[in-house]
């Protein structure tokens, strides 16, 4: 029955007496065919000479006659391998004229007519070539077990074997003791693919030519030019290709260019070539390499790059800072360093003049950890080699990068938060108006809003960026603003009514601050409830219910070092000072806090 099989196996060229079928020729593996195995005194002719089996099969010759067995899923149609139709397996099957096709559960097979038969062969090889597709004549009967193939009864006149070969590849096994069996030479009689003459593969397990055992893969010549061809003295079958006529020149191998008339068999066919061609153009140097200006196709090779000096030529040594580019690869190639790369770390120093040391950019050779590429460290050092200055320096003119609020203030401009003023200023000990104070903390904590009319003075020319941080506090609930008069100007008309205010141009005070940063970091929430007594500061119990706030950022965001109130009596220790007002620079020093802002280098 024709079954699935392995169409990665390998397959053999296996020759077969009498008419015992004969595997010729594995079609769809060509790559694997051993098309120099003989089978001497056997079958005469080949029937399968010429014959693919449209390259899904192998032809078997059974006799004089050729036929095709087809791989799983083909069938053989005269001499081609033919697709199954899957819905009608056995459409078009002819049983090789001589059967039937009949379908079964797992396949389908020919029953073939009387005095034809199935071929005959191992599992596994039927398997492969579908036996049971093919009907082939029966072999010859003798039916009065004389052995002379007719008959009548006489005696017998050949002697008979009493071994039996078991592969039925033509050779008995060694271990036969008759010698009317001939020959006794098959070293594995359980393998059609092992016997004496079959082509040997390398690493295989098997010793397929019953010579020497397994023969492994490796090679064992040199390819002394190491131009990929073992040259033709290599015995070596593993070593392929053993075709270099020249081993000592990497030029001359099979399929280089065959040069006239240089001395050299370049290709390894029929030694140096005659020049006979109508070149018009100069080999100037004589070198056997004609210019690459040279535009006459019948100038051969035309690879020379500088065809006045017979040393410079394709295959030449290079030979470095000749000026020279003697080989024509690439140009002159450097000389080896002379300087010496003090700290190891792969980079020279800056002071080496030697054009073949390459980089020669460390700023400091006895210490490997400079060198460009690496991280700069918060210290007066050069560790990248950059040349610059490493350390932050200040966005605006009057905050000095020795004032204690320079890495907060930088550390807010950087994060967006802090900006200054036209003429490049940031002015942080100036006092923080409200309106300011809603702009930085909505950059700090966004998103902004669109103006709603939240509180009545709201418009009083500042513009809409403020406008929107103010209206953004009140959808968060960080301010509920205030129906009390505001200190500055209003435009809540008449002074002590009943509008809620903002007063923007009032000053924020420390405490105000307080309760800003404590709500944008807990949103629609109130100071907490009852403040410590004591408290971190001394009087934080005077700023009433932003107490709290004051106590909850004490430490992490707000801290003492306050020297005196301005706006209230100083205590001790440690001022909060809350009705003093927030200066611009105090408030970047807590809003950097409050959102753990990254803090610059500084160096001195």
């Amino acid at each position: 029955m024709h079954r699935e099989h392995r169409a990665d196996e390998d397959r053999r060229d296996v020759c077969r007496d009498g008419v015992r079928p004969r595997w010729i020729v594995p079609a769809s593996a060509a790559a694997l065919l051993v098309a120099a195995v003989t089978c001497s005194g056997q079958i005469a002719g080949n029937p399968c000479e010429g014959v693919d089996c449209s390259s899904r099969g192998f032809c078997i010759a059974v006799g004089t006659v050729a036929y095709c067995g087809c791989m799983n899923g083909f069938h053989p149609v005269g001499l081609s391998c033919v697709a199954n139709d899957p819905g009608d397996p056995c459409a078009g099957v002819e049983c090789s004229g001589h059967g039937t096709c009949r379908p079964e559960v797992d396949g389908i097979t020919c029953d073939c007519e009387t005095g034809y038969g199935h071929l005959v062969d191992t599992e596994e090889r039927c398997a492969e070539i579908g036996c049971d597709l093919v009907c082939v004549p029966e072999a010859a009967t003798d039916a009065d077990a004389d052995a002379d193939a007719d008959a009548d009864a006489d005696a017998d006149t050949s002697p008979t074997c009493t071994c039996t070969d078991a592969d039925r590849d033509g050779y008995y096994p060694t271990s036969c003791g008759d010698p009317n069996c001939s020959p006794r030479t098959d070293c594995d009689d359980t393998r059609p693919g092992v016997h004496p003459g079959a082509v040997e593969v390398c690493d295989n397990g098997l010793d397929d030519d019953c010579v020497g055992g397994d023969l492994p893969c490796s090679c064992t010549c040199t390819d002394g030019d190491g131009d990929g061809y073992f040259p033709t003295t290599c015995s070596d079958p593993t070593c392929v290709p053993r075709t270099d006529c020249d081993d000592g020149n990497r030029s001359v191998h099979p399929g280089a260019v065959e040069v006239c008339e240089n001395g050299l068999d370049d290709d390894c066919v029929g030694g140096d070539a005659v020049c006979t061609s109508t070149c018009s153009c100069t080999d100037g140097d004589e070198d056997g390499y004609y210019a690459t200006s040279c535009g006459d196709p019948d100038c051969s090779p035309r690879t020379d790059c500088d065809d006045t000096r017979p040393g410079v030529h394709p295959g030449a040594v290079e030979i470095c800072g000749n000026g020279l580019d003697d080989d024509c690869v690439g140009g002159d190639q450097p000389c080896p360093c002379s300087c010496v790369d003090g700290d190891g770390d792969g980079y020279y120093a800056t002071s080496c003049g030697d054009a073949a040391c390459s980089p020669r950019t460390d700023c400091n050779d006895g210490d490997r950890a400079i060198h460009p590429g690496v991280a700069e460290l918060c210290d007066a050092a050069d560790q990248d080699c950059d040349g610059l200055p490493y350390g932050a320096t200040s966005p605006f003119t009057d905050v000095g990068v020795s004032e204690w609020w320079f890495p907060y203030i930088y550390a807010a401009w950087e994060a967006g938060v802090a900006s200054g003023y036209g003429d490049g200023t940031f002015r942080p000990g100036e006092g923080l108006i409200r309106a300011h104070a809603a702009l930085f903390l909505v950059r700090a904590y966004p998103p902004t809003a669109t103006a709603a009319g939240a509180f009545c003075d709201m418009s009083l020319g500042m513009g809409v960026d403020f406008d929107n941080a103010i209206q953004a506090l009140r959808n968060r609930e960080i301010t509920l603003g205030t129906t009390a008069d505001c200190t500055a100007s209003s435009t809540c008309y008449p002074p002590g009514g009943d509008d809620v205010r903002f007063c923007p141009l009032d000053p924020a005070t420390r405490s105000q601050m307080a309760v800003f940063i404590y709500r944008a970091l807990h949103p629609y929430s109130s100071c907490p409830t009852p403040c410590p007594n004591p408290g971190f500061f001394c009087d934080s119990d005077d700023a009433g219910s932003a107490c709290g706030c004051i106590e909850a950022l004490s430490g992490s965001v707000l801290e003492g070092g306050i020297s005196s109130c301005s706006a209230s009596s100083t205590c001790s220790p440690r001022p909060y000072c809350p009705f003093d007002t927030t200066t611009r620079g105090q408030a970047m020093v807590m809003l950097a806090k409050a959102r753990g802002y990254p803090l610059p280098c500084v160096v001195p």
